[in-house]
């Protein structure tokens, strides 16, 4: 119980790494047993996450761009359901990032570009960068054989 208190208050509700977990003094076994417990949850690779049930949209998407990293945005079907446009709910987070980048990370879709920018039509929170409505609305006219729209 020590070591769930001691991972609530080092990382509050942001995921965290194998490494940071031993960091805090924990070790594989701790991890392992409070996996199995359900008081974590494994989100990828050496990737957790303390679990709380049904997670938001939002806590998703923060999820989403610690595994992938910097420079990514959440865009497209993703920015459509988080700004309450679309009715349709994706199974996957849509993640722009640059052509170069590749992922095989579950529940995660890239949607790549060469051109990527972060100044246009971004908007930054805490925890995530998603574009803005404008942008949203614009790419996904733009892109619609590659989102679906109907």
């Amino acid at each position: 119980m020590e070591s769930l208190k001691l991972i609530a208050n080092a990382f509050k509700s942001q995921p965290f790494s194998l490494k940071n977990a031993e960091e805090l003094g924990l070790t594989r076994y701790e991890l392992k047993k409070l996996l199995a417990q359900g008081k974590v949850k494994k989100l990828a690779h050496g990737i957790y996450a303390l679990s709380k049930g049904d997670i938001s949209l939002a806590e998703q998407f923060r999820n989403a761009a610690a595994l992938i990293g910097q420079p990514s945005v959440i865009c497209l079907l993703s920015a459509l359901e988080y700004y309450d446009i679309t009715d349709v709910i994706s199974k996957e987070i849509w993640v722009m990032v640059p052509a170069t980048r590749r992922t095989h990370k579950c529940g995660i879709r890239l949607f790549r570009t060469a051109h990527f920018n972060q100044d246009i039509g971004i908007v930054k929170t805490k925890d995530f960068s998603i574009t803005s409505i404008e942008r949203t609305i614009v790419d996904a006219l733009t892109h619609q054989r590659q989102v679906a729209i109907t």
